[in-house]
């Protein structure tokens, strides 16, 4: 048996080898791969928005830790990664970063669970969620939501605001759901209004939002609180907000008695009602018209506290043997105003003046409920009265009373004889030395001026028996010195229907004027209500729509009046045909003798 004996150097050396062992274990445990876990904050209010951060000092090389198990508890409401390299004085670090923001679901002690990557694991973390506290009524806290109504009872179909306003400190995002109006109609006035307020010394932004509704039933009238959700931004703090507005009831009364006692006319509840009229021309009490002539008015209704669609029609003016009424679409408008909306009816107006004498157009009256003053109101346009006297005759025409009561020119006096007689009196006067050779010169002028004279008179008297074949349909006889104006009655339509078969340019108004000119003078129709003819009737109706309403020009309306015209006037010649009495023949054998 051996024995082994150690030297002391020896022992030295094994010492110092486990030494550097126990180091080198020691500093792989120090440089391990590790994961941090924190937060902003370990103890919040419920509905505070809180920053997880988790971040490792190494590489993770696309690995990302397991969120899933803060979905149980949280709400994730965002998240963001960041990589960083470095590089100081030889010595290399890398980190990754995520940020995560969450929402508590409910309060109470909640663990964020450890994250794993790799073979790092962080280590759990303790959060305290508090409950919310409550807010007293005289207090908006950090945010609130309120609404109101104008009034807690009001008629049916009258109008009610409702006013919205959300209030907070700091920033807000979010979004909210607008009121529900159940049997009403409703506009918005005003959508989302800005503005900064002070209350109990802290700077406020204010979100309004103005609503007009107009209930429909009568009874209870309940609208719910409107709900909004967001993010605040407050004091470097984030918050999740969610607010609901109180709900509001009104009392919808039915229509009062007193007004469907009185009227039966449309129920208009409003603050203010004003009935206006402008006329093209206005007419004064000195003001004269003819039959035929046309006046323009525009009416216009103005109501604040109802919609458009809301305001009644104007009374309808009914055609009359004294006028007749065209009448444009009404054209409605509403406009927002502060409080409330105005709304506004317009329509035009065209009324033919067609009897003479004195023409009254009715007033307009409107009923109405005020609502300020709670009573029953009557607004009123005046009748107004016109002073018509008979249409007036053509530029172009003569009646035969005015024929008749012309002095007749006789075929050897023409009408320029005076003239030549005014000449000769105005010769200036001349010397005694050329008298003789002036007077050759005069005699040889008149010789002219005869022969001249004698030439007129031979070509008209010629034209004068062409002119007598036609005739006036009265037989009047026409003299000379109207020849060149066109007779009264059907020559006259006649004339301009040519004018419209040729397709030559002709106003409506001057076909329609000298239509009613010539059955009033020829055959005594002074109001269309006289003419029993349906055609010419409504041919007349069609040319007066296209004259006096917006109705789109009609190039047959011309062609329609020709036509009916000359067969209203084949209807009276067939009829004074039909009614002319027969000449006996003895009564023709005494015309053949000469009286004694």
């Amino acid at each position: 048996m051996h024995n082994l004996h150690l030297s002391v150097p020896y022992i030295n050396q094994l010492i110092k080898s486990v030494i550097a062992a126990i180091l080198l274990l020691t500093s792989m445990s120090v440089f391990a791969d590790k994961i941090m876990v924190s937060t902003d904050r370990q103890t919040i209010e419920m509905g505070d928005i809180i920053e997880l951060t988790i971040k490792t000092d190494f590489q993770t090389y696309g690995k990302q830790p397991d969120f899933e198990a803060l979905k149980a508890s949280f709400e994730l409401l965002g998240k963001q990664q960041s990589n960083q390299i470095q590089l100081i004085n030889g010595d290399f670090s890398s980190t990754t970063q995520w940020k995560i923001t969450l929402l508590a679901k409910q309060p109470g002690q909640y663990t964020i669970p450890s994250f794993k990557i790799g073979k790092a694991q962080s280590s759990p973390l303790t959060l305290t969620v508090s409950p919310a506290h409550p807010k007293s009524d005289n207090q908006f806290g950090n945010y609130t939501l309120t609404s109101e109504v104008n009034r807690q009872a009001a008629y049916v179909q009258e109008e009610v605001i409702y006013t919205l306003r959300l209030y907070f400190l700091g920033s807000l995002s979010g979004n909210i759901r607008p009121p529900i109006f159940e049997e009403a109609l409703s506009i918005t006035l005003k959508e989302q209004s800005i503005y900064g307020k002070e209350i109990q010394g802290k700077p406020y932004t204010v979100y309004e939002w103005l609503y007009a509704f107009y209930p429909q039933k009568s009874g209870s009238l309940t609208i719910s609180g409107p709900l909004f959700t967001g993010i605040q931004h407050y004091r470097n703090h984030q918050k999740r907000v969610q607010e609901i507005a109180p709900a509001q009831e009104v009392k919808v009364l039915p229509v009062p008695d007193a007004f469907t006692q009185i009227t039966t006319t449309s129920w208009l509840p409003a603050r203010t009602l004003t009935l206006t009229e402008a006329w093209e021309q206005q007419p004064t009490s000195n003001t004269l018209y003819r039959v035929g002539d046309s006046l323009t008015r525009t009416l216009t209704l103005t109501v604040k506290g109802l919609l458009s669609s809301q305001l009644p029609s104007f009374t309808p003016l009914s055609s009359t043997g004294d006028i007749k009424v065209y009448s444009d679409k009404a054209v409605t408008r509403q406009t927002p105003i502060e409080n409330g909306v105005q709304s506004t009816l317009t329509q035009k107006q065209v009324i033919i003046l067609n009897k003479s004498g004195e023409v009254t157009l009715p007033a307009q009256t409107i009923t109405w409920w005020n609502t300020l003053t709670d009573t029953l109101e009557e607004t009123h346009l005046p009748a107004h009265t016109f002073k018509v006297t008979a249409a007036a005759k053509p530029t172009t025409a003569q009646s035969p009373s005015e024929t008749n009561s012309n002095s007749t020119l006789s075929a050897t006096e023409p009408e320029f004889s005076n003239s030549v007689d005014s000449s000769d009196s105005q010769k200036p006067d001349v010397s005694r030395e050329t008298s003789g050779f002036w007077k050759w010169v005069s005699l040889t002028l008149v010789i002219l001026l005869f022969i001249t004279v004698f030439i007129f008179i031979r070509a008209r008297q010629k034209y004068l028996s062409t002119a007598h074949i036609i005739k006036h349909s009265s037989h009047n006889k026409m003299t000379e010195s109207n020849l060149s104006f066109p007779v009264i009655g059907t020559d006259i339509i006649t004339s301009l229907c040519d004018q419209v078969k040729k397709n030559q340019t002709l106003s409506n108004q001057q076909l329609y004027q000298s239509l009613r000119t010539v059955l009033k003078e020829q055959y005594q129709i002074r109001s269309l209500d006289q003419l029993k003819f349906p055609p010419l009737r409504q041919a007349i109706d069609a040319i007066e729509t296209v004259l006096f309403s917006q109705t789109k020009p009609n190039e047959q309306v011309q062609v329609e009046v020709c036509t009916a015209f000359n067969l209203f006037v084949a209807q009276k010649k067939t009829i004074q045909k039909m009614n002319k009495p027969h000449e006996s023949s003895s009564q023709k054998l005494t015309a053949l003798y000469p009286k004694k």
